[in-house]
């Protein structure tokens, strides 16, 4: 049975989240003035650990391993963008 979970993004611009082998990114959006990504998740034993990726708005942006791009959410008041890229399973 599948369920979606929530996980709280840390303020770092590159990190790992552990999670359900084979889970699906959602959504990425600001719950009670914190960043959380939303994930389809299968429950079971089998863990990876997961990077992901923030890169602010107006940041130059390599073209190679952007990876694939989640969402957008805001921060004071809109005055902070920022961009949640996920990179798959970390080695």
């Amino acid at each position: 049975m599948k369920a979606i979970w929530k996980y709280s993004i840390p303020n770092e611009s590159d990190f790992t989240i552990n999670m359900p082998e084979g889970a699906v990114p959602l959504c990425v959006q600001v719950q009670d003035n914190k960043p959380c990504i939303w994930v389809l998740v299968r429950p079971g034993p089998q863990v990876e650990c997961r990077r992901f990726r923030l890169h602010g708005t107006g940041e130059p942006l390599d073209d190679v391993g952007l990876g694939r791009y989640v969402g957008t959410f805001q921060m004071s008041s809109g005055a902070l963008g920022q961009h949640l890229f996920d990179h798959g399973s970390a080695p």
